[in-house]
């Protein structure tokens, strides 16, 4: 009951606001701080939760907010010149 619920990670992708793609967090298991994607599936909030921002996203808008990363992976592969068939 102590332990939070489980998230899950949305790797390598940008959060709309503050543009975090990765935190770091404390592990005790590791006694060092380890690399976890910013953002993340709440389920229990039924939310896409930046870990960097604190930004939250209800269901209403996943809709906008995958078009709003899929719009940064675009840019970003016109930026590298990495056509979406290589990807």
């Amino acid at each position: 009951m102590l332990d939070p619920p489980p998230r899950f990670p949305l790797h390598g992708r940008a959060c709309p606001m503050c543009r975090a793609t990765a935190v770091q967090v404390w592990s005790e298991e590791e006694n060092d701080y380890l690399r976890r994607p910013a953002l993340s599936v709440d389920p229990e909030r039924v939310e896409v939760v930046c870990a960097d921002c604190g930004a939250a996203w209800g269901m209403d808008v996943w809709g906008q907010l995958a078009a709003a990363i899929e719009q940064q992976r675009q840019e970003t592969l016109a930026v590298t010149g990495v056509t979406s068939e290589t990807s």
